[in-house]
């Protein structure tokens, strides 16, 4: 592997280490509801203030900017989800892979079992000669975008996978701040919830003391009937945007989650993918010919094997994760 991609692979470990180390924090559950007396005093200002607005707005229409903003969120996860496949690394890798266990092999005569001195030159030269022939004769190659025009070369295959690390940066730091954005909508969505649900207590309990209060007149028994109306009204409108807002809450828990376990297991992936880079191939191609052997102290079939690993677990919850967004989507698109 060339210095220059070996000095970049270096430069980009910084970028990764400062990418994998931000944990994402994890939703509340779904159910739990935020009530005014357990609130400090910044979340009970906000949902005071919350049940303000349903004084002067209509029912229907309260917690409607969360709900839009983690429908348009959902879009565009669902884009970013699509955008960040690992296919073409998985292609790099077992490209990469076939590579090394190409020249494990095709160290044919084995120099390790060559003592004499004088025989391990000529091990060399048929090595050589033998890496020449099967590159005259190799049928041509259709490549694919993870695929580069130098051919099967280990400097080719380090800097295709270098530029697909690059990607998979991008594409990581990009739905982290998707989920942190979802995950501020989804906490909105409590703190209407717990307004909503305040409101309906005091009707309710407004309701109840009124029923209990002896009429002075007709007049006011009249009044009192259209009050009853009215409040009633309200409360059924209340109920129904709460039911609303709790089954949009519901949606986003079972898909942040996923989301998360996702990002989790596409961070560990590259910082595999850049320890191969920056240390374990280097120090492969460091060895003596007759050391590089899949047993070998230091070979990067480990590492590779591990890395296709995970990109079949992160196909695996990226299929769930695109289920949840859909669904969510759906949900959305039924409400409205």
């Amino acid at each position: 592997m060339s210095d220059r991609i070996r000095t970049a692979a270096t430069e980009a470990r910084r970028l990764v280490e400062e990418v994998t180390g931000l944990e994402l924090p994890e939703p509340s559950p779904a159910e739990s509801l935020l009530l005014l007396e357990d609130m400090s005093d910044d979340y009970g200002t906000q949902i005071r203030d919350r049940m303000a607005q349903l004084d002067h707005t209509a029912v229907s229409t309260f917690g409607a900017t969360a709900e839009t903003a983690l429908a348009r969120l959902a879009l565009r996860m669902s884009e970013a989800l699509l955008q960040a496949d690992p296919a073409v690394t998985a292609t790099l890798l077992r490209r990469l892979r076939q590579a090394i266990a190409e020249d494990t092999v095709g160290s044919g005569l084995r120099p390790h079992r060559l003592q004499a001195r004088w025989l391990r030159p000529l091990a060399g030269f048929c090595s050589q000669l033998r890496t020449r022939l099967r590159a005259r004769h190799r049928p041509p190659q259709v490549h694919t975008p993870g695929q580069q025009a130098e051919g099967n070369g280990l400097d080719a295959l380090a800097a295709a996978l270098l530029q697909q690390e690059h990607r998979m940066l991008h594409d990581l730091r990009h739905l982290d701040q998707l989920y942190e954005a979802s995950l501020a909508h989804y906490d909105d969505l409590a703190l209407s919830i717990a307004a909503a649900s305040e409101r309906q207590r005091l009707l309710r309990a407004e309701d109840l003391v009124a029923g209990n209060t002896p009429e002075a007149s007709d007049g006011a028994t009249r009044d009192g009937a259209t009050c009853d109306r009215a409040t009633r009204g309200l409360d059924d409108a209340l109920t129904a945007r709460l039911s609303k807002l709790v089954r949009g809450r519901r949606a986003v828990m079972r898909t942040l989650p996923a989301i998360r376990q996702l990002q989790e297991t596409d961070k560990r992936l590259l910082v595999i993918i850049s320890q191969l880079l920056v240390e374990t191939l280097p120090q492969w191609e460091r060895q003596p010919a007759e050391l590089r052997s899949a047993a070998a102290p230091v070979s990067p079939l480990h590492e590779i094997e591990e890395a296709l690993a995970l990109i079949v677990t992160s196909q695996k919850r990226r299929r769930s994760a695109a289920d949840g967004l859909a669904a969510l989507a759906a949900a959305a698109q039924s409400d409205g």
